[in-house]
């Protein structure tokens, strides 16, 4: 962290700090969710204040949103922030197993989330093959259940892979 904070100091790019700023707030979720949300905030005034933003500075916001509303158990934030996130972010660029760890959390939050009401957007990912065609192929197929409202199927889903 002091290193962040170190660097952060000696660029002179905005750009660079903000995208510091949310590394180092990526980095205090796990010490202090108080100080991952000040530095979240920070990022947001920084980003709602200029108009002419680097996608990859969306990019490292929204991995630092969605990382610290999956850590305070905010389902709704987190997947809309994970959709924002993959919205900004070339796929190229999210390693394969974080990737494949994003869409199962994903998934899951769209489930479990009592404000989720929409599975297509989360269909609608090209990603989302990745999860298709993983170890947890059962949870896209749960999702797509989900998303017909189809219940002969669910049921069918529930004998074959509980």
């Amino acid at each position: 962290m002091e290193f962040l904070e170190g660097f952060e100091k000696e660029t002179s790019n905005e750009e660079n700090k903000i995208v510091l700023t949310s590394f180092r707030g990526f980095f205090s979720i796990s010490s202090s969710l108080s100080a991952a949300f000040e530095l979240l905030e920070k990022v947001k005034t920084y980003i709602e204040s200029h108009k002419d933003v680097d996608s990859y500075v969306y990019s490292s916001y929204y991995r630092l949103c969605y990382t610290f509303y999956a850590a305070k158990r905010k389902y709704k934030l987190f997947y809309n922030s994970a959709l924002q996130f993959l919205a900004y972010t070339k796929a190229q660029e999210i390693e394969e197993e974080e990737k494949l760890q994003l869409l199962f959390d994903m998934a899951v939050a769209v489930l479990v989330s009592d404000e989720i009401y929409n599975f297509s957007e989360l269909l609608e990912q090209p990603l989302l093959i990745s999860l298709k065609n993983s170890r947890h192929a059962w949870l896209y197929e749960l999702i797509e259940i989900f998303n017909k409202g189809d219940i002969a199927k669910f049921s069918q889903a529930t004998l074959q892979h509980v």
